[in-house]
């Protein structure tokens, strides 16, 4: 008898994940909007007879995925009603390269698009944030620290400026849930190559502040078809010295 192939869809959630979507439906039942605060640790544990330390595991969970903020000695506080459209996966977030590579390709199959329909849809007040994300980051590429952020910042706001809340999603989650991978990214990059990062930045923006969809897409796909090739090469070179 030929064992059964597991399907994705077949893995059932764990308690913690139980009480994470738990969690976010109270808020909603009780019309908790973001700042507003949840009850405590032991109100939702006893709510969901579960202990105090499974229930911390959780708000803890919801916290790492931005839903909450818990605040020591004040309370846990509720920053968004819906989870991101990507939260993870257990094997993903282990910080192998292949992870890397996986990334940069989802990345690139979902963002020239996306910049395509911030260039349609960008306001003028936006449009503004984008140009004070570009000079943050050109600060911090002078030595002002903060790049990484600096640098998810600007693909953020065109995220928000697609003007359709899953495509926004879909990256605010991407930039949070593998922060670490795209830190590593970052670390990857000699000046040379994060001075190119700055500069295809510089040129996606531009072509978005002036509602250029195919110079926005055709940007944003130049800029991670390098990435992904320069982090690729670099992972081919250290799996040689590794021989």
């Amino acid at each position: 008898m030929e064992a059964r192939v597991a399907h994705p869809l077949d893995r059932f959630p764990s308690l913690t994940e139980t009480l994470v979507q738990a969690v976010l439906q109270v808020a909603r039942e009780e019309r908790l909007g973001p700042g507003d605060r949840l009850p405590s640790i032991k109100a939702l544990s006893e709510r969901f007879g579960v202990s105090v330390p499974t229930m911390r595991e959780a708000l803890q969970r919801v916290a790492n995925l931005g839903a909450v903020e818990i605040r020591h000695g004040s309370g846990i506080y509720l920053t968004r009603t819906r989870l991101p459209v990507i939260t993870g996966h257990p094997d993903a977030l282990q910080g192998h390269d292949q992870t890397l590579l996986h990334l940069l390709d989802a990345r690139l199959a979902i963002e020239p698009a996306v910049a395509a329909k911030a260039a349609r849809n960008i306001t003028d007040p936006q449009a503004e944030a984008l140009r004070e994300a570009i000079e943050a980051a050109e600060r911090a590429l002078s030595g002002a620290g903060g790049e990484h952020k600096a640098n998810m910042s600007i693909h953020a706001r065109i995220a928000e400026a697609a003007d359709n809340p899953i495509l926004t999603d879909t990256i605010l989650s991407l930039i949070k849930v593998f922060g670490a991978e795209q830190k590593r990214i970052l670390a990857m990059h000699d000046r040379p190559s994060r001075e190119r990062n700055h500069a295809d930045h510089v040129a996606i923006c531009d072509a978005i502040i002036a509602r250029e969809p195919e110079a926005a897409e055709s940007a944003m796909q130049k800029h991670l078809s390098r990435v992904l090739a320069e982090i690729g090469g670099a992972r081919t070179g250290k799996a040689e010295r590794n021989d």
